[in-house]
């Protein structure tokens, strides 16, 4: 598909990765009501789905009603099911239009963002915007009823403010404000959106200027997040003695088994499987983005010298927060189960970059026959893959929902 055919979709070159946004969402929810009904893969959905009935009835976070809590480490998400509890619209497709409306905005920020670091590449935004679409875990993801996409799309929006900056030589408290407001409301959907936050106050005072502007610039994007997060971490400060959430600790002492084995096997461990490995081990794979793994370290490579070059933090610092996400459930909370989504964060940005290397490593080659058929031998089993995961994860969709809803709450109803 060329680019003057994608211009002529409706809705342009961004119509054909909600199309199959939506589709691709539909099928799994197609496939968990044929394995017996509709619902969600995680019991933590319903979780948060309790506190949002619960602040609408009484207008408090509570679990447990009349025992308010501060065990949500989602505030914002919660926010977002309680406005379909306000409205009276049924909680379910509440919550799965949340999650669809959350990959596509993913879809849209990384084809942004992909312009912004590969101008030389834009006419091929469609196709990233393509793969985020069609990758197994964010449609699981997009219809679990969890905060995991949004916190991934704000992550991207975030990042697209950032780099947008950068690149602009005239800075601004405006733009640097809008960072940080975006960073306190990342902060707000996960407590490890702090990363991020720590990275671009990195990044701008790595900018030029003299010591004062970068200073204050640091200042900006710091003060207009706490700004945010200050109504969140007075409730639970006073609420539960600390300004992050309980279960925040909780979740520490429950996987102490896990914090056990070296760091270093847990970091080889996620960074594998975030690249598309397995969950165990090292034979096999979770994801076809595997296969970009060598257009990944092409790009990553380019960044560094393009970075160093420049004496900015521009290319690198998507790269650096993947790798900070994926270093901090490392140390804090080393798993791979429930298809990863704890470190679903990393995913758009190792496809991203992998995308962005193999069109410099092999398609931008052109004129010998052997190239030509190693390109289409490529591009197509990339796709095939693709379209395998999704149907396998469709699968496991279904069958993660129907254990919820056959055991867990069945069980919380009797």
């Amino acid at each position: 598909m060329n680019q003057l055919s994608v211009k002529r979709l409706p809705g342009g070159r961004y119509g054909l990765p909600l199309a199959v946004v939506i589709v691709g969402t539909a099928v799994f929810l197609l496939m968990a009501r044929s394995q017996g009904g509709l619902g969600f893969p995680l019991d933590d959905a319903w979780i948060h789905q309790t506190y949002a009935r619960n602040l609408v009835r009484n207008g408090r976070l509570e679990f447990v009603p009349g025992v308010v809590s501060a065990g949500s480490t989602s505030p914002l998400w919660t926010l977002l099911l309680a406005v379909g509890y306000l409205l009276r619209l049924p909680y379910l497709w509440w919550a799965y239009l949340l999650g669809t409306a959350s990959l596509a905005w993913l879809t849209w920020n990384g084809m942004r963002l992909w312009r912004q670091l590969w101008p030389n590449l834009a006419e091929k935004d469609w196709m990233a915007g393509l793969v985020l679409a069609v990758t197994w875990p964010f449609l699981w993801a997009a219809v679990s009823g969890m905060e995991t996409l949004f916190f991934v799309a704000l992550g991207l929006a975030t990042l697209t403010m950032y780099v947008s900056i950068a690149q602009n030589r005239q800075i601004n408290g405006k733009g640097l404000s809008v960072v940080g407001w975006l960073a306190g409301l990342l902060i707000l959907t996960r407590p490890d959106g702090l990363v991020l936050l720590v990275l671009v106050m990195v990044g701008v005072v790595v900018l030029p200027g003299s010591v004062g502007q970068r200073i204050k610039r640091a200042g900006v994007v710091a003060g207009t997040a706490v700004l945010v997060l200050i109504p969140y971490f007075s409730f639970n400060l006073f609420t539960s003695g600390t300004i992050w959430p309980n279960t925040f600790y909780a979740k520490q002492t429950e996987y102490a088994a896990q914090l056990a084995i070296p760091i270093v096997n847990r970091v080889v461990q996620l960074l594998y499987f975030s690249l598309g490995g397995p969950a165990d081990g090292l034979r096999g794979m979770s994801g076809p983005h595997l296969l970009l793994l060598p257009g990944l370290i092409a790009a990553g490579w380019q960044a560094l010298k393009t970075d160093w070059s420049q004496r900015k933090l521009i290319m690198q610092l998507p790269l650096l927060w993947a790798g900070g996400h994926l270093f901090l459930y490392a140390w804090r909370l080393p798993l791979t189960f429930q298809h990863g989504r704890y470190l679903l964060a990393a995913y758009p940005i190792w496809i991203l970059y992998g995308l962005a290397g193999w069109q410099t490593l092999l398609f931008s080659r052109s004129g010998l026959r052997s190239v030509w058929i190693l390109q289409q031998v490529s591009r197509w089993t990339f796709v095939g893959l693709l379209l395998i995961f999704v149907a396998l994860g469709s699968r496991a969709y279904a069958d993660d929902v129907a254990f919820i809803e056959g055991e867990m709450v069945t069980m919380a109803k009797w």
